[in-house]
């Protein structure tokens, strides 16, 4: 596939392939390319951390500094070329988990992301994601906080591919998740589609970022190697989450009356991921999964969709329900 050419919409559609996994180090303008305002805050709340030469960032309850008490913990899962700060800074996440019943008070822990994440480990054996979420991270977090360490009070979810990610997590590791989330989520990547937005993520990141992958290094050949793909698929591993309690939120790539004039690949991405959330919500039917869909009216691929989606989320008391 020839090099991907660098314009505003191309740069719109580097949201459908999104997520917070093993993290690589990004030099502006790369890791401002879709948070504006990135920066950093400084808060009591929130613990800037390395674990394993991995940035994470730990929100914690309003309460925590106070007494013993132990909390749920929700994984979530950012954007490309996004960071461990993405949630706190282009979302409300701080100010809606303040003001939560402190019955519903989680820790939310941010790990930052690869330009590339695939969900699981690459197949060239390049970057470890799956290892260090499951293996490192989930161990660290257990053993450094007052979590309750269980997979009933332990979730994940994300936006875009940070969607699929939580969810193959899940599906893979169903002994560690009680509860998984999609935000506006990447989740039938086999889809022609999906591989072509997998083609075109590499040739942003390699012309963006300064990279030089091999988009076969993530999942192999999607022809000769397909169960590469299929691992990492929700929909494909729908079975496997048969004992997790699913969300899935999308928009339909129908501009909101908020947003009446939106980039037009932004529009594409939305449509892109709406259909791959009708087409897991079909899998988790078939494979008789309890899940709840929560597919919008309008709605193109923003950010802004994960701040609503875990709002409604947290307020139907599914899909993020850690407090059962």
């Amino acid at each position: 596939m020839p090099g991907a050419r660098v314009t505003a919409g191309s740069l719109a559609l580097a949201f459908v392939f999104s997520t917070a996994l093993r993290a690589e180090d990004v030099a502006p303008p790369c890791s401002f390319i879709m948070d504006p305002g990135n920066t950093p805050i400084v808060d009591p709340r929130l613990d800037h951390l390395i674990v394993d030469g991995v940035h994470v960032n730990v929100l914690l309850p309003p309460g925590y500094g106070r007494g013993e008490r132990r909390y749920p913990v929700l994984y979530l899962f950012h954007g490309a070329f996004s960071d461990e700060d993405s949630f706190t800074t282009q979302t409300d996440l701080m100010a809606f988990t303040a003001q939560l019943d402190p019955h519903q008070q989680v820790i939310a822990v941010m790990p930052d992301g690869g330009h590339l994440p695939a969900g699981r480990d690459w197949v060239d054996g390049t970057h470890p994601q799956e290892s260090f979420v499951i293996g490192t991270l989930i161990p660290w977090i257990d053993s450094h906080y007052r979590s309750f360490g269980d997979r009933s009070h332990r979730a994940a979810a994300g936006f875009s591919a940070g969607g699929m990610n939580a969810l193959v997590f899940a599906a893979r590791h169903p002994d560690l998740f009680g509860a998984a989330g999609s935000f506006s989520g990447f989740v039938n990547p086999i889809d022609p589609v999906g591989i072509a937005v997998v083609q075109q993520f590499a040739g942003l990141d390699n012309e963006l970022c300064g990279a030089s992958y091999d988009w076969l290094a993530l999942w192999g050949d999607p022809v000769l190697h397909p169960m590469g793909w299929e691992g990492h698929d929700p929909a494909f591993l729908a079975k496997g989450l048969e004992d997790v309690s699913v969300y899935v939120a999308s928009g339909n790539g129908v501009p909101c009356p908020e947003n009446p004039d939106p980039d037009p690949f932004l529009i594409f991405a939305e449509s892109v991921v709406f259909q791959m959330s009708l087409e897991l919500d079909q899998a988790l039917t078939d494979a008789r999964v309890r899940h709840v869909t929560d597919f919008q009216s309008c709605g193109v691929h923003l950010f802004s969709n994960a701040r609503a989606s875990y709002r409604r989320c947290f307020g139907l008391g599914v899909g993020l329900d850690l407090h059962r």
